[in-house]
């Protein structure tokens, strides 16, 4: 469930971005659980991911990639991480 309210129509919204502001401040300096590096707000762990993703790649299984080799043999095409296709 998502819901989208236009603050400005209860709250001065000026007012409101401070205090998410000051929100988002509070949480990043949380202690982290064990375990943890570092707190997150909703969407958080999410971002990172995307953001590692974008610089790494999608990490891929194995049985996935098989498959994946199957139909790019099949299609006459080299996939990414065969260094035939590196050179």
């Amino acid at each position: 469930l998502i819901m989208a309210f236009q603050i400005d129509l209860f709250f001065d919204a000026t007012q409101f971005k401070r205090e998410m502001d000051e929100y988002v401040r509070a949480v990043k300096k949380l202690q982290p659980l064990e375990g943890f590096d570092e707190c997150f707000l909703p969407g958080g762990v999410e971002a990172v991911r995307a953001r590692t993703f974008r610089e790494e790649g999608v990490p891929v299984g194995p049985q996935h990639q098989q498959r994946l080799e199957e139909v790019a043999q099949e299609l006459g095409l080299q996939v990414p991480w065969h260094a035939s296709y590196l050179s």
